[in-house]
């Protein structure tokens, strides 16, 4: 495959880089390496694609979320979980379309767009349906937002916060945080797994998802039990290296252990 000349980049703790290339037959996509390309949307024949070319974003799961085209002439915004897209759709209705979307470690997704009734919105939520955050007409620190900026590829944090800069009725502007209003910054992690050589998987989860011991089992019909290999920690990441099982092994992080 030749994906010349590349477009933008994005790379998450595991060191996955995700970016938008154009082959050699005038083709272009969204491609996730370096271990092995893997190739989540590409225009050409029989593609509902014709042009992903915006900046993708991905999450240290491994999620991966891009603005595109579609070949009738509409747009939106696309989340990858494990090789498989979707389109991001609006709870209720509406219709997300940023450039820039963010997704974090736990396959939130954040972005721009409108709400069924018009007004433009911040948007957040899990497994492509995404809602309000804020919107246009609603009230924040005293007066009505008049004006929103979309939270952009960098917007969103693992602990589900979201930035955003605004603007008011009586003419004040800023930037503002969103926190969950639950009280709790606790990622609900998902694990990766890396496959450095044939005798052993690495996986690896992020670090701010704390609580969160690592379990397996051989056999999934029965309980886990916990992994005694201790995690590495290895920038914003634990790792841990496990010899490879025959036939299978499964793998989940418990919180309170």
């Amino acid at each position: 495959m030749s994906a010349s000349p590349f477009g933008g980049t994005s790379i998450n703790a595991a060191g996955q880089v995700a970016y938008c290339g154009y082959l050699a037959d005038g083709a272009s996509g969204i491609f996730v390496g370096p271990d092995g390309v893997t190739n989540l949307a590409q225009t050409g024949s029989g593609s509902q694609f014709s042009s992903p070319v915006t900046f993708p974003k991905i999450g240290d799961s491994g999620d991966v979320v891009f603005w595109a085209e579609l070949t009738n002439y509409s747009t939106g915004d696309f989340l990858s979980t494990n090789g498989v897209v979707t389109q991001i759709a609006v709870a209720g209705g509406g219709q997300p379309d940023d450039q820039f979307p963010s997704v974090n470690a736990a396959g939130t997704v954040a972005c721009h767009g409108r709400l069924p009734s018009g007004e433009r919105a911040v948007l957040a939520g899990n497994n492509a349906v995404v809602d309000k955050v804020i919107a246009e007409g609603d009230s924040l620190f005293g007066s009505t937002v008049i004006g929103l900026g979309a939270p952009g590829n960098n917007g969103l944090n693992n602990g589900g916060q979201i930035v955003f800069s605004y603007s008011l009725a009586n003419g004040v502007e800023g930037i503002a945080v969103a926190t969950p209003t639950n009280g709790s910054t606790q990622v609900s992690p998902k694990i990766l797994i890396q496959q450095p050589d044939p005798l052993h998987i690495t996986l690896i989860w992020p670090t701010n998802a704390a609580g969160f011991s690592l379990q397996h089992t051989t056999d999934i019909t029965r309980s886990f039990s916990a992994v005694t290999n201790e995690p590495v920690m290895d920038g914003t990441n634990y790792l841990v290296i496990m010899p490879c099982v025959c036939p299978a092994e499964f793998f989940c992080l418990k919180s309170g252990q």
